[in-house]
């Protein structure tokens, strides 16, 4: 009885190894997927605190914690705005930690909070 499942067991183990070694790339892909969040709409009263803040962290020069969305994933950077661009509505930012420049559309933002 013991013999039966130490075979069964060494059975799944050489699988199991071989399976990952081929799908791998699969695996990875399908947990992305499941990463995703989905862009919804955030209520009026938000939206006018996002913009007083933008406007408050552009005209103070003040760095700035912001939540926004890029492609499917959400994302959170330390930066500071260097310009607003209210014809693309985008906001030119520096990221504090590499000192490197973005643009981020204002509707894809989605909190801020002044550091």
């Amino acid at each position: 009885m013991e013999k039966e499942s130490n075979s069964q067991y060494r059975g799944t183990i050489k699988w199991t190894s071989l399976m990952l070694t081929e799908h791998i790339a699969t695996l990875k892909e399908v947990w992305k997927e499941d990463e995703r969040v989905k862009k919804g709409l955030i209520e009026m009263d938000k939206a006018v605190e996002v913009d007083f803040l933008v406007r408050r962290a552009l005209n103070d020069s003040l760095p700035v914690q912001l939540r926004y969305f890029y492609g499917d994933s959400l994302c959170e950077e330390s930066v500071k705005i260097s310009a607003l661009e209210a014809g693309n509505k985008k906001l030119r930012v520096i990221k504090l930690a590499c000192k490197s420049e973005l643009s981020i559309d204002i509707r894809a933002i989605t909190d801020i909070k002044i550091l």
